[in-house]
């Protein structure tokens, strides 16, 4: 049964040959002309609706009848990368780079197929191709910076998301990735200031509200740190990590009915594999009974964070985020 799309195509393919027979084009020069357009058409659509199976049997017609088409290899590649099947890929996007050097695109997508295959060095050098072929292409720069941070290279990758951001400064996810890099090296300030960039962007990021919150509880900036948390869980009710790190910094400060109030939303929206965590949460919502018994018998302020105690770190900050789609569209052709 044919849905909209497969109507699409052939409209498209209907209006070609009627160019073409306007044109006065002869039927044998109309076949050869239009076949290589239908199939990558059909190719692109079936990539689309995410059948690669069949993406790759039109792009083999597309070579069959030009070998020398960079395009049908790139876009093979990338279904084959789909697929798993990255030996393949990176064979396509070998042959789409020798019959095309300066396609950015296939570079691009070389590198992300050998991210996968856990090689981050001829990743980075792939990126760094694409990036000279196109000196605007961002999400090469995105890449490239993530492959640094990952290998603890974090001035490199500041350096690469700075140029993102930019190329484009209306993306959040670059501001994102530089503050997350700011985390990394302790710069609180810096890390705060892309964040909340990233947040005027999108004000639903919720990533962006979660680790600033743990940089705020670094910098012992505790209403802002809450501030963000109740945010987090605000955007998302279900955001097991924002209730378990609002429950941690009222613990901190000695503001237990309230942490225990985040606990017990913890423990209803935390995952099964998290089962030890849920354990010992369960544990600690009795004891945070028993401490606030002792605060007020001893006298103590119940909004104060204790003197003289190393402070608990509260859940590890996010990872950095990829650009988006993770490999080239048509429209990088």
């Amino acid at each position: 049964m044919y849905n909209s799309n497969h109507f699409k195509i052939r409209e498209y393919v209907t209006s070609i040959i009627l160019v073409f027979i306007i044109l006065g084009v002869s039927s044998a020069a109309l076949a050869q002309q239009t076949n290589i357009n239908i199939f990558m058409q059909v190719g692109d659509e079936f990539m689309r609706q995410g059948e690669f199976e069949k993406a790759v049997a039109e792009f083999d017609k597309v070579i069959e009848a030009n070998p020398g088409f960079a395009s049908a290899f790139l876009q093979r590649g990338i279904a084959y990368a789909r697929m798993g099947e990255y030996k393949k890929a990176i064979m396509d996007f070998n042959v789409a780079i020798r019959n095309d050097s300066t396609m950015a695109a296939a570079f691009y997508s070389r590198a992300m197929t050998y991210e996968r295959m856990g090689d981050g060095n001829k990743a980075v050098m792939d990126y760094t191709r694409a990036i000279r072929v196109d000196q605007n292409y961002f999400k090469a720069y995105i890449n490239r910076g993530l492959n640094y941070y990952r290998m603890g290279q974090m001035d490199k990758a500041i350096k690469d998301f700075v140029e993102a951001a930019n190329i484009r400064p209306d993306y959040p996810r670059a501001f994102y990735n530089l503050g997350l890099s700011y985390e990394g090296k302790e710069n609180w300030e810096l890390a705060v200031e892309n964040y909340t960039r990233a947040i005027e962007l999108d004000p639903g990021y919720i990533d962006a509200y979660y680790n600033r919150g743990n940089v705020y509880y670094s910098m012992d900036k505790y209403e802002e740190t809450i501030a963000d948390f109740l945010k987090v869980v605000e955007i998302d009710p279900e955001y097991a990590d924002g209730h378990y790190s609002l429950g941690a910094t009222y613990e901190w400060l000695r503001r237990y009915d309230e942490a225990g109030e985040a606990y017990r939303s913890y423990v209803e929206t935390a995952p099964q594999s998290d089962s030890s965590r849920i354990k010992s949460i369960i544990l600690k919502i009795d004891d945070l009974i028993r401490k606030k018994q002792r605060l007020i018998d001893g006298g103590g302020k119940e909004f104060a964070p204790p003197k003289d105690t190393t402070k608990p770190r509260i859940n590890p900050f996010l990872m950095p985020v990829p650009p988006g789609p993770d490999t080239a569209k048509a429209a990088d052709r």
